[in-house]
């Protein structure tokens, strides 16, 4: 059942009732739909939980488990009649529960050479109030396993449904109990695609393979993470892989021509990072970001099409991402700080690895809101010259830079210029600095840049003649000015000498180097053509 946009502005009216009674009363346990709540929450609080109960002195093995239910077509299957009854129960008003019996008489179905027939059960998808009457219409049963089982070990949403049992009975009893409401409810238990987790501090064989018809797993993927029983998280890697390894041959079909590195990097931002903004906190919670910090900045160079061994820290400075860790920090602390409002408890787990992470999460909120001009003193200020809204083009300056910067990390045809030990025009150690500062190639573009900029302000790196400095600080680079408007005036000047010094710097480099520049390709890129 699919709603139009007239019946929603009639369920509109509806709606502020519900709200205002039902959210109240629904049990704590219960997040699915509720203002201000997400998934993460249960996600968060069930991961953190299962990690105390391992980390308790007392656990063992095969004691505790992570019992996961699953509803066959559970919104479809709500029953009209039981569902209004409930609502009249709850203290709605006769006038809103009417308006709720004239929507749904009036959903027909027919089939082919057949007369219409009333819809009696499920709630309507697209509905604005529909997710308010599933959460409703399984408060019962979220209440009464929450009673028995208690609010730690209870997580509820919507239909996905967890529970942490201690024992085969307590798996039973919850079992019994959720097949009872089923049965007066019209609901439907799909075991086969139930689990039930044992917890372990590593993997072991399962011992059993089912119990009452629900099997046991070595994985289960609550609310999208796949969830193993050492929380090594061990299933959630090539899931990842795999969704970045679509979205990294989608983005090669774009054409270069076209298409430039910032419109790659949003691309990136927009549909892959979210993938790692979404399971960063699970991911940190578990102890496993290094491991997946590799996969974070090995995607983001494959959809700039940047060499895989370009150092990592310098690629996330220069283009603006935050780092994995900083991406968990923030978003973990959000949901910290949702789960302490909402319930008296939470796990000790969560509590430990949110405050670890707290200087990352500040970290990750200076990212956001950095500003392009900040007064540090009297005369002296801080040019952020990548901050967002500017109007500058981020891959212009920060990303050509950034193969300078690496050039020696680069491998080319007749290897990598890392094992270039002797610059070919001087005759002393080819360092990155010396290139920037010293060699007479670049003189040009050193040149080329003091020019052109504004003599209303003065750059300390650059007037002790250290390129390198300045073109690794573009974040926070510290000038001196008269006052705020001057220091205007000089960052639009520094950003467009720089990017003209930097592609300068890169080009004379390269061909003091003796390197083609199309010889600079993706280690992948150059594997395909040798095989």
């Amino acid at each position: 059942m699919i709603s139009s946009p007239i019946i929603k502005l009639i369920e509109s009216i509806a709606l502020k009732e519900l709200k205002e009674k039902l959210e109240p009363q629904i049990c704590t346990t219960q997040t699915g739909f509720i203002t201000g709540l997400g998934t993460q929450v249960h996600i968060l609080r069930l991961v953190g939980k299962m990690i105390d109960i391992q980390d308790d002195p007392y656990f063992k093995s095969g004691n505790w488990f992570a019992f996961f239910v699953d509803f066959k077509s559970a919104f479809d299957r709500v029953d009209h009649t039981l569902l209004f009854q409930k609502l009249l129960n709850t203290g709605i008003s006769s006038r809103t529960v009417n308006i709720l019996k004239l929507l749904y008489n009036s959903y027909h179905f027919s089939l082919p050479d057949d007369r219409p027939r009333r819809i009696k059960s499920g709630v309507t998808q697209g509905s604005l109030v529909s997710p308010l009457l599933y959460d409703w219409y399984v408060n019962d049963l979220v209440s009464n396993l929450t009673g028995q089982f208690g609010i730690e070990h209870t997580f509820a949403y919507a239909d996905d449904i967890a529970l942490l049992c201690l024992g085969y009975s307590e798996i039973r009893a919850a079992i019994s109990k959720i097949e009872t409401w089923s049965r007066d409810n019209g609901a439907l238990i799909n075991k086969k695609k139930c689990g039930i987790l044992p917890i372990r501090k590593r993997e072991m064989p399962l011992s059993r393979k089912e119990l009452e018809g629900i099997p046991f797993v070595q994985t289960y993927k609550y609310l999208g993470v796949p969830l193993d029983s050492s929380l090594t998280l061990k299933y959630l890697e090539p899931y990842l892989q795999e969704k970045l390894k679509k979205f990294t041959l989608r983005i090669k079909l774009v054409l270069r021509s076209i298409v430039g590195t910032k419109t790659k990097l949003n691309l990136w931002q927009n549909y892959a990072r979210c993938y790692f903004d979404y399971f960063s906190p699970t991911i940190a919670l578990c102890g496993q970001t290094s491991k997946f910090a590799s996969l974070f900045t090995k995607s983001l160079k494959k959809a700039l099409d940047l060499p895989l061994h370009i150092p990592n820290d310098p690629l996330i400075k220069i283009t603006g991402v935050p780092s994995l860790h900083q991406i968990a920090g923030y978003h973990l602390g959000n949901t910290t700080e949702t789960i302490r409002v909402r319930f008296a408890q939470y796990p000790t787990s969560l509590n430990k690895t949110t405050t670890d992470l707290s200087r990352a999460a500040e970290e990750y909120r200076a990212l956001k809101t950095a500003v392009s001009i900040k007064e540090v003193s009297h005369g002296s200020y801080t040019l952020d010259l990548l901050a967002e809204g500017h109007g500058y083009e981020r891959d212009l300056l920060g990303l050509s830079t950034g193969v300078f910067l690496n050039l020696r990390c680069v491998h080319t045809l007749e290897g990598p210029i890392g094992s270039m030990r002797i610059c070919p025009t001087c005759g002393v150690e080819a360092t990155q600095r010396h290139f920037l500062n010293n060699c007479p190639i670049n003189e040009e573009a050193r040149n080329l840049f003091r020019q052109s900029i504004s003599t209303a302000v003065k750059i300390l790196a650059i007037e002790n003649d250290d390129f390198t400095t300045f073109f690794t600080s573009i974040r926070n680079l510290l000038v001196g000015a008269t006052n705020q408007e001057a220091a205007e005036e000089g960052l639009d000047s520094i950003l467009k000498a720089a990017i003209k010094a930097a592609k300068m710097f890169v080009s004379k480099t390269l061909q003091a180097c003796a390197v083609n520049p199309s010889t600079l390709q993706p280690a992948e890129q150059k594997e395909r053509k040798k095989n």
